[in-house]
């Protein structure tokens, strides 16, 4: 019987701002992202070679969540800085990120 891999993921990553913030988040990350395959069920989850995000805009609380999940650790820190780089709104309000 085959294992299944067990990749790095991120807890939720919640991140305090006003809906309209989160939904700006949102449409910048599909923006940039247009070239992935993208799943828009809850938020947007886009697909990369090596992993994928989930941001969406929280319902009970005024705050954007994202998670992440990649092959390996490095590549989820890469997937993580590309996407506060794909948005300005994101970076202005996730702290830095580990280099």
């Amino acid at each position: 019987m085959a294992t299944i891999p067990a990749y790095p993921i991120t807890p939720d990553i919640r991140l305090p701002c006003e809906s309209d913030q989160a939904q700006q988040i949102i449409d910048q990350v599909v923006r940039v992202f247009n070239d992935y395959p993208q799943d828009r069920t809850d938020g947007v989850r886009v697909l990369f070679p090596t992993g994928w995000v989930l941001t969406r805009v929280s319902v009970t609380e005024p705050l954007v969540t994202l998670r992440f999940e990649a092959h390996t650790q490095h590549d989820l820190v890469i997937l993580q800085q590309m996407v506060r780089q794909a948005s300005p709104l994101l970076a202005q309000i996730w702290p830095a990120m580990p280099g």
